[in-house]
């Protein structure tokens, strides 16, 4: 019997068959109460007094007390139950609820948020406030359904671990993710071995540099940070090494000025202290060089060495002596020869200036090197190629060579495609990458003079591989076809694009279609009868014969064909035409 009661009258039953996790995330649970309401009645027994026993529900029961002390559910809401009859045993009732019941696979979790955000334009905080997580932990779960495809397949199957999963959405690069788990043994595919491999070439938020910087001040100049979301707060790491160094240099400068005020005879800035001859620079005393190493006279022949410490601190080291003059020093000492002293060394004549100064005169330069090149399209050309290719053939780490702030974002677009080896496109791109990549010298310093000793031709040949590397069309899941229609026009009626030259219906892509959907394709790439004719026998008797008779058609779907260009775009076409194309050069 189906009925309503208030919250007063539902006690918990000790017939109630789950003991364990009972009361686990009540709070999630009243979240999903308050934004959906009461999905489910109840399931009690009578106790015969005006009360009800809780046979199934008491989850329920525990979350809606949560929002009458909230204050979100009233105390005299009436709650739907369904009370038992004499012939049903109550623990039996209470072990098939809980027993027939599986939960969702993680999966299946991650990209039903992913639709609510990207088809249905929530907010991760909005979500969290509806389905009772943080805003921190929706977030997460967008992170984990952007993982490759193919490792969400294999996660479905239960091949990769929740565990492995979070450490690869730490990136959005799906060849990453795929390279750090397929080429690796099982023993190394820990989650912290995974992390390591899909971040190679970024720097640590712990790192000595990044500490003594500090993050803030790295991401308000302007830096990037990727965060592990289901780490620690410090699991971070640095996108950009060359700002990052740029700027504990800058910070170090700032007080090697302030050194230099107090007199020092001079002040050196190592960034690497193990590298810096610390060591070989032994620290004026009176009884070997006749001052104390922070006296005025030590001023006048010391120096000071300035650097990061491993832990990230400061380091600095007054009185410092280079060897030569140590020597000299304790020679004239030992001697009792004070009065004879070595003269100390001429201070460079040269202003130290500011770090505001600084940054004014090299962006007076910069302005003035912008304007010159203006005037040289050839140089031009040459720059963008080399940071272009800096991008594409070359390691992360080796970004600082960069010339420009060119940005270059290269989608795996083959991830998309199942079995993407045997796709043609795919393989002529990959040829065309691995020619070029034989082409370019190794040693990523010699790319600059590499490229400005190519003809024209060579360097729009390079340019042209370069720039179709960034073209990315495809329509993502949740993402309306109608997305960047203008755009995808555009380019494939400039390109003059046949899709007939570079994929077919084949028996790939027709098994993993509908039905109906085959038998659509036949009726307009073949004829309605031949479609009509196939239509009794089974999928898979249909799909062979749907291969053989659409490999005799031009047929396309919808999705790979070029519309007819635009006045627009057949102006832009006839323009081509007129440019003679660049010869291939070896």
């Amino acid at each position: 019997m189906e009925t309503h009661a208030l919250l007063s009258q539902l006690k918990s039953s000790p017939m109630n068959a789950r003991r364990t996790n009972r009361l686990v995330d009540i709070p999630v649970l009243a979240a999903l109460i308050k934004s959906q309401g009461l999905l489910q009645n109840l399931v009690v027994r009578d106790n015969g007094d005006g009360a009800y026993d809780v046979i199934e529900g008491e989850r329920r029961r525990a979350a809606i007390r949560l929002l009458v002390k909230s204050g979100d559910w009233p105390k005299d809401r009436l709650i739907p139950i369904k009370v038992l009859s004499d012939g049903h045993n109550d623990t039996e009732v209470s072990l098939a609820a809980n027993l027939g019941r599986v939960d969702m696979h993680p999966a299946d979790t991650f990209e039903a948020f992913r639709h609510l955000v990207e088809d249905e334009g929530r907010t991760p905080e909005a979500i969290g406030l509806r389905f009772g997580y943080a805003a921190s932990t929706v977030r997460g779960f967008l992170r984990l359904a952007n993982v490759s495809p193919r490792l969400m397949k294999a996660f479905r199957r239960d091949e990769v671990t929740l565990d492995q999963m979070r450490a690869l959405a730490i990136t959005d690069d799906h060849k990453r993710q795929e390279t750090a788990f397929y080429d690796s043994p099982e023993h190394l595919r820990t989650p912290r071995s995974l992390r390591r491999m899909v971040m190679e070439g970024r720097i640590e938020a712990n790192d000595k540099f990044a500490r003594f910087v500090g993050l803030t001040a790295y991401e308000e100049a302007g830096g990037q940070v990727t965060r592990d979301l289901f780490g620690n707060e410090d699991e971070a790491y640095i996108e950009d090494s060359g700002l990052l160094h740029q700027l504990a240099t800058a910070k170090l400068e700032a007080k090697a000025v302030e050194l230099r005020e107090e007199g020092w005879q001079w002040v050196e800035i190592h960034l690497d202290l193990a590298a810096s001859g610390l060591w070989d620079h032994p620290k004026a005393s009176r009884s070997e060089h006749g001052f104390d190493s922070d006296s005025d006279a030590a001023r006048l022949y010391a120096g000071v060495i300035l650097g990061i410490e491993r832990d990230g601190t400061l380091a600095i080291h007054k009185g410092l002596l280079k060897p030569e003059v140590a020597k000299a020093l304790k020679r004239a000492t030992a001697k009792g020869e004070q009065r004879e002293l070595p003269a100390p060394e001429a201070k460079p004549e040269s202003v130290q200036f500011s770090a505001t100064m600084i940054a004014e005169l090299t962006a007076i330069r910069t302005m003035a090197m912008r304007c010159e090149l203006a005037k040289r399209p050839n140089l031009a050309l040459a720059i963008i190629v080399h940071d272009l290719a800096l991008a594409a053939f070359y390691e992360t780490w080796e970004h600082d060579e960069k010339l420009t702030e060119i940005a270059l974002k290269l989608t795996d677009v083959a991830s998309f495609i199942e079995n993407g080896d045997g796709d043609k496109a795919v393989s002529e791109r990959r040829a065309v990458l691995e020619d070029w990549a034989s082409r370019l010298p190794s040693d990523v310093k010699e790319l600059w003079p590499w490229v400005i000793a190519q003809e024209e031709s060579a360097l729009l040949e390079l340019l042209a591989i370069l720039v179709a590397g960034t073209i990315n069309l495809v329509t993502s899941r949740g993402e309306k076809p109608s997305a960047r229609a203008t755009s995808r026009d555009r380019l494939t009626t400039a390109l003059t694009l046949d899709m007939t030259r570079w994929w077919r219906a084949d028996a790939r892509f027709l098994s993993r279609i509908s039905k109906a959907a085959i038998l659509a394709a036949l009726a307009e790439g073949v004829s309605p009868k031949i479609a009509a004719s196939l239509s009794q026998g089974t999928k898979g008797d249909l799909v062979p014969a749907a291969e053989r008779k659409l490999a005799k058609s031009s047929w396309l779907p919808v999705v790979l064909r070029t519309p007819k260009p635009s006045d627009d775009q057949v102006d832009v076409a006839e323009a081509e035409i007129g440019h003679d194309q660049p010869e291939r050069v070896e």
